[in-house]
């Protein structure tokens, strides 16, 4: 679902806000062109569906969660380029509050069935919410056939976004080839979380993306300088709220150094942010794609020999070296291809 989602998105979030800090006086009609032209890309992803589940309500609610989804995110760019973090904010808390009072209420009267039902009404508000309030941004008049032109410079978007996923998730799937079902559990809770902690700094420097690509390269090295000490602190209260959250919810405990990899993990996550954008102010996107695939065959490499010799521990080290391995890479480039010091 996750990936079926990442490829009716195409990249459109990123390359959009980049397009509008680029040229904000054609900000709608630049989505709108997005949004028609990505339709054709939910066929594929829907008739996956029916691969998923020989159960035709489960296929339906995934069917409607993938366009659905198509909605809400294609808004992300609008709410990220012009700041209506509240309206977000509020449509998530709606969403979340409806989904949780109705698990709570009627938990023990509950079907699988009625749980994806109460998942899709979630999604459904959500949506109608921000249809609603970005109406203005629908235009009919834009052609609706399928242009594929039109998504060529979305490509490395999504590519960066799609190998982003498999760079996150292939020591999950690494751990899952070769450990036991109960290691499997336990690191699935614990990158889960990580994953949020990992989040974080793209969170944080959301709000000022479409800055980011007018500022001069000089503040880039300031900023992340300060970005590195903030995330350093960020990542050991995430890692404390870790610890607590798998101590109290889930009640199992892994050793300190499970706890100390993920702290470095998250931390090494802030090292590389500003280069990333720096390497998009530059029309380098195609760069950060192939460094992207090129650090998912690194870390699956050492995620296949780390497993073997310490288990889920090794899985969490092959991630936090890669990592680290991933600033290099963008450290050696920038220097050395732009003549950038970051």
């Amino acid at each position: 679902m996750y990936l079926g989602n990442q490829f009716c998105a195409w990249g459109n979030k990123d390359s959009l806000v980049k397009s509008f800090s680029e040229y904000p006086s054609q900000s709608k009609f630049l989505w709108m062109e997005s949004f028609s032209s990505r339709l054709f890309l939910l066929l594929p992803v829907l008739a996956g569906t029916y691969f998923i589940s020989n159960d035709l309500v489960v296929v339906f609610h995934l069917s409607s969660w993938i366009i659905l989804r198509y909605f809400l995110q294609s808004f992300e760019a609008i709410i990220l380029f012009s700041r209506k973090f509240a309206v977000s904010i509020v449509t998530e808390i709606i969403g979340l509050i409806l989904v949780v009072f109705a698990l709570v209420v009627f938990k023990n009267y509950l079907s699988f069935h009625d749980v994806l039902f109460i998942i899709t009404i979630s999604y459904l508000i959500r949506t109608i919410i921000l249809v609603v309030y970005f109406g203005a941004y629908f235009n009919f008049g834009v052609s609706f056939k399928p242009n594929i032109k039109n998504l060529l410079p979305f490509l490395p978007f999504m590519m960066i976004g799609f190998s982003g996923v498999l760079q996150q998730k292939s020591d999950m799937i690494s751990v899952a080839w070769l450990s036991s079902k109960i290691e499997i559990a336990q690191y699935q809770v614990f990158s889960s979380f990580l994953l949020f902690a990992q989040a974080i700094p793209a969170l944080v420097i959301g709000p000022y993306v479409k800055n980011l690509y007018r500022l001069p390269i000089s503040t880039y090295s300031k900023l992340q300088r300060l970005f590195t000490i903030y995330g350093f602190f960020v990542s050991l209260a995430s890692t404390l709220f870790i610890y607590i959250a798998i101590k109290i919810i889930y009640q199992f405990d892994f050793p300190s150094t499970i706890y100390f990899l993920g702290f470095l993990n998250g931390w090494f996550t802030y090292f590389y942010m500003f280069k990333i954008f720096l390497m998009f102010k530059k029309q380098k996107q195609k760069q950060v794609m192939i460094i992207n695939a090129g650090t998912i065959v690194l870390n699956f490499v050492f995620c296949f020999v780390f497993i073997q010799l310490w288990g889920i521990q090794g899985g969490i080290l092959a991630a936090a070296i890669t990592q680290l391995f991933t600033y290099f890479i963008y450290k050696y480039y920038l220097k050395n291809n732009l003549a950038i010091k970051l």
